[in-house]
């Protein structure tokens, strides 16, 4: 599998997250009215990003089964805020 099919698969992965919530906000509300942030463009912007993170996590892990890349895609919030809570503390400076 190349590097262009494991960021596709992963991007796939994020992005069927966001149809899973569609779903779900579409048939729990019997007058179809979707919450703001599908109206905004901000939203989509960062939720396009977002997808794009999870094609690149995907390329990082390197797998070539396309189950385990759309796995890591649909992981990559769990897998950014993981990796933020893990900066190193810095020591205090001596200046």
């Amino acid at each position: 599998m190349t590097n262009v099919e494991r960021f596709a698969w992963g991007a796939a992965g994020s992005l069927a997250d966001e149809v899973v919530s569609l779903w779900d906000a579409v048939r729990s509300d019997a007058t179809l009215k979707l919450a703001p942030r599908y109206r905004s463009g901000v939203y989509w912007l960062v939720r396009v990003l977002l997808a794009g993170v999870g094609g690149a996590l995907a390329v990082a892990y390197q797998s070539d089964q396309p189950a385990i890349c759309m796995g890591v895609g649909a992981a990559a919030p769990t897998i950014l805020r993981y990796l933020a809570s893990q900066r190193p503390q810095l020591p205090p400076s001596s200046a």
